[in-house]
């Protein structure tokens, strides 16, 4: 038997978790209405999609576990089927991948729809807790599928642009990491809920509702005021490629020149379409000679050059430069990536650079 001050306790998280959840539902349909007035945006429709069903899962949640009204039908585990599939072609809308028919992602939430519809007004059996092990699966197999793409996003990015930081994908990672964090709390519920800990099981319902609530405006805020990536990617790597190995030196040649003379390499917004232009091979072309003979991608090839630039600078005893007109010069705009860059190449970051060649 509880005591006095847990029944208390108990009784205010209750109260806090139907707040939360009023809160939620709220803000939920706002931005779904909000979502779905904006034009030509298809993550929006995808992202006005979830905050739906958020909206709608909430309030399901709500009217079964805080009111004396009993619904015909628990939904709860057709809601959460949603999430993975509907955060997966999110990030797929903004980064421009290309993929299937989206109907296959949704086979599985129709088949347990129909389950939980025979056994509830067939055989008058609730089966939703029967599927939340299914639904973790779900959950956790769409985070890899995520952060595959997320990888593989940031890789074709590398393989197109000289720098990055503009297109700024701290954001994208963090709704993966926040998205993440709510599964281990689900499934930290899941495993008080099997073994019995009604008391802890109210602390972390309350910490998946608040959790809940962040992410859904994380979600939504960030998404509306992230960096738009208009970008032209080269998906399909050297297919039907006819670049022989003659053609391949010829063209690694020409960007090498091209480096040396002009010093391209320090125009901080340097694309491969920029490089095709000037050298007359395309950006196909170009990628793909950069890979095969030098094993790079145009990101970490360009930086190359920079940071050779960069090493010289430093080291030059008559020179005055500092390290931030440095950084401008040979094209980052940012410090904390030309550290990063520097310290990968050289070992060393460039104040430890500079004052080694100094003291030799």
């Amino acid at each position: 038997m509880p005591n006095r001050r847990e029944a208390k306790l108990n009784k205010l998280n209750l109260t806090l978790n139907s707040l939360i959840l009023i809160l939620i539902i709220f803000q939920s349909f706002v931005f779904t209405f909000f979502l779905f007035k904006k034009r030509n945006k298809a993550f929006y429709t995808l992202l006005g999609i979830l905050t739906l069903i958020f909206g709608l899962h909430f309030l399901n949640v709500l009217i079964i576990e805080f009111t004396t009204y009993r619904i015909p039908l628990n939904l709860n585990p057709i809601f959460s089927l949603f999430y993975g599939p509907l955060f997966y072609l999110f990030v797929i809308k903004l980064t421009q991948q290309k993929k299937g028919p989206i109907r296959k992602h949704f086979l599985i939430i129709l088949l347990c729809l129909l389950l939980i519809v025979y056994f509830q007004f067939f055989l008058a059996i609730d089966i939703s807790n029967n599927l939340t092990i299914p639904i973790i699966i779900q959950l956790g197999y769409y985070l890899i599928l995520v952060l595959k793409e997320i990888k593989k996003f940031e890789s074709q990015l590398k393989e197109n642009f000289a720098s990055i930081d503009k297109l700024n994908l701290k954001w994208i990672n963090n709704l993966f990491s926040q998205f993440f964090i709510l599964f281990l709390v689900l499934l930290i519920n899941t495993v008080f809920q099997f073994i019995g800990a009604e008391n802890i099981q109210v602390y972390s319902t309350f910490l998946i509702f608040s959790f809940s609530l962040y992410f859904i405006n994380s979600l939504v805020f960030k998404s509306l005021t992230h960096p738009e990536f208009e970008l032209v990617l080269n998906s399909e790597k050297y297919s039907g490629s006819n670049l022989n190995s003659e053609k391949c030196d010829e063209c690694i040649q020409t960007i090498i020149s091209l480096f040396e003379t002009e010093k391209i390499y320090s125009e901080s917004d340097l694309k491969i379409s920029h490089l095709a232009e000037k050298t007359g091979f395309s950006t196909k072309h170009i990628s793909q000679a950069i890979n095969q003979k030098k094993s790079l991608n145009f990101y970490d090839f360009v930086n190359q050059f920079r940071i050779e630039e960069a090493k010289n600078l430093l080291s030059d005893q008559q020179s005055d430069y500092r390290i931030n007109e440095i950084m401008d010069l040979i094209g980052y705009k940012n410090r904390s990536t030309f550290n990063t860059v520097f310290k990968k190449q050289t070992g060393f970051t460039p104040s430890e650079y500079k004052k080694k060649s100094s003291n030799p």
